[in-house]
């Protein structure tokens, strides 16, 4: 990797693009990367920034370092390691015993079509993909452990008062401004509201060392997985945050780019590996925080457009339904009750849709299991299907009023003690030979049934006040009668994808 010297480089960017002149080059405010045949190499620039003084080398070599090993938690294949820019008697080069004149990162490359808002855009993501992003976030989140922060409340307050405060500065016009006020006046009330519920989540340990910046922009698909990157490593205090409101950044994102089922599949992933249903409350003015910082950035570096696009979706996350939906779906295993309540999630207004409770994921984290591992009979005893309903309805009642919520289980017996206004509950059916059937080509799911279980379970109804809803005709026409069902005025449904 020797380059000789042929002229005075104005820095370490120049240098790199010295070194690699085929080399696609992409600058942002604190580097310069070039991308070259397989590889990568990001440099920092020698600047100082509000938040980061870069114009030693020292401190560049420190944020490497310190890039690298927050971003091996979530991608150590990307992550080769770092180097030092040398110079000696006959050039530049990677390594080498020359004079250390810089420190530079060396990555694996992927393509810009391969990041995740780009995949998003041209329809190219898998479902299963995004379960398995969240799964990778949530584990590494796991093992970092709680790191308490008893003013959790005040930081997110302080967050925002900053990010008004930038975009005020960075729009213009007295219109524009007070959009912006309006934005920092409602979210500050969202959040302030749930003040107490924030305080909690920092003393419980739900405040963690997280990515801090996971948009979609920065999640790539990388030997076929989606893999986080460029996670935020010059501030620890700044990546020390709620886990939730570090996920709220890559939810709100897939709803800016108007992949908003895959955004309500993502939330109820992470929602049911976390077991956080309560905190649901908080994803809207969470996302609405996340918009902000990213309008702030788009406008701060100089693209107008896209940051007054991040506003109006900072201001939409925060217009909650009047009535929000509150549904029960039960039905004999088989009926089709998660299929149809992750479509109508993922429907329901405001973005991104509803809370979905389904009691099969709910009993195997209950069992420390993740939700596809399987359980075996022994586990399927009355004390713990007891232990699965009162999570269940304590986590429906919590929610009720407040946003969206779907709870899914065969209720056989049960659902009636769940009460409230704009309440439906709908039960699903089909000939038992079409349960079976469909049972037999589950493949990996939370749901352990079988056909045999599923004749096990009474089919007649739990109670009073259930819709019967027929599954034998499909997907699709079950879920056009499951919304016939819910009723117009429960709720408002979004243009269906």
């Amino acid at each position: 990797m020797l380059r000789p010297f042929d002229a005075v480089p104005s820095d370490s960017g120049a240098i790199l693009a010295a070194m690699f002149p085929q080399s696609a080059h992409h600058e942002t405010h604190m580097s310069h990367v070039f991308v070259a045949g397989d590889e990568a190499y990001k440099v920092k620039k020698a600047v100082r920034l509000p938040f980061l003084d870069l114009r030693d080398i020292e401190e560049r070599h420190r944020c490497c370092l310190m890039e690298v090993a927050a971003n091996r938690r979530f991608a150590r294949q990307l992550y080769l390691g770092v180097e030092p820019l040398t110079a000696s008697g006959d050039g530049w080069r990677l390594g080498g015993e020359g004079e250390v004149v810089d420190w530079v990162v060396r990555m694996r490359a992927f393509g810009p079509g391969d990041r995740l808002d780009e995949l998003t855009r041209r329809g190219a993501v898998a479902d299963e993909e995004l379960r398995q992003l969240v799964d990778d976030i949530f584990s590494v989140q796991e093992a970092c452990g709680p790191l308490p922060e008893a003013r959790w409340d005040e930081r997110v307050l302080s967050t925002l008062a900053d990010c008004a405060e930038a975009l005020v500065g960075a729009v213009s016009g007295s219109d524009e401004r007070e959009r912006v006020r309006l934005w920092e006046t409602t979210c500050r009330a969202s959040l302030r509201k749930q003040a107490g519920l924030l305080r909690l989540r920092g003393e419980a340990g739900h405040v963690r060392s997280c990515h801090g910046d996971l948009h979609a922009g920065n999640v790539c698909r990388l030997d076929g997985r989606l893999t986080p990157y460029d996670a935020l490593e010059f501030s620890p205090d700044l990546a020390r945050i709620d886990r939730l409101y570090d996920l709220a950044f890559l939810i709100m994102d897939l709803c800016h780019l108007g992949a908003t089922g895959q955004a309500n599949l993502v939330m109820n992933r992470f929602l049911g590996l976390s077991g956080d249903y309560e905190a649901a409350v908080l994803i809207a003015p969470y996302m609405s925080l996340r918009a902000a910082i990213r309008a702030m950035a788009r406008l701060m570096g100089g693209d107008a457009a896209a940051g007054h696009a991040y506003l109006d979706t900072a201001l939409a996350a925060l217009r909650g339904a009047e009535e929000p939906l509150r549904l029960l779906i039960g039905g004999r295993s088989g009926s089709g009750k998660t299929t149809l309540a992750r479509r109508l999630a993922g429907e329901v207004a405001p973005p991104p849709g509803a809370v979905h409770i389904r009691s099969d994921v709910v009993r195997k984290r209950l069992a420390g299991e993740m939700p596809e591992a399987p359980l075996p009979p022994a586990a399927y005893t009355a004390g713990a299907a007891n232990a699965v309903y009162s999570r269940v309805e304590k986590a429906f009642d919590t929610l009720a009023g407040t946003v969206p919520v779907i709870a899914d289980a065969t209720f056989s017996g049960r659902g009636e003690g769940i009460i409230g206004p704009c309440l439906t509950r709908v039960w699903l059916t089909a000939e038992e030979a079409v349960l079976a059937k469909r049972l037999g080509k589950r493949g990996k799911d939370a749901s352990d049934a079988d056909a045999a279980v599923m004749r096990s379970q009474p089919a007649a109804l739990p109670g009073e006040d259930w819709q019967v809803v027929r599954t034998d005709g499909g997907e699709a026409e079950a879920l056009a009668s499951l919304r016939r069902a819910i009723g117009p005025g429960a709720y408002r449904l979004q243009a269906s994808s």
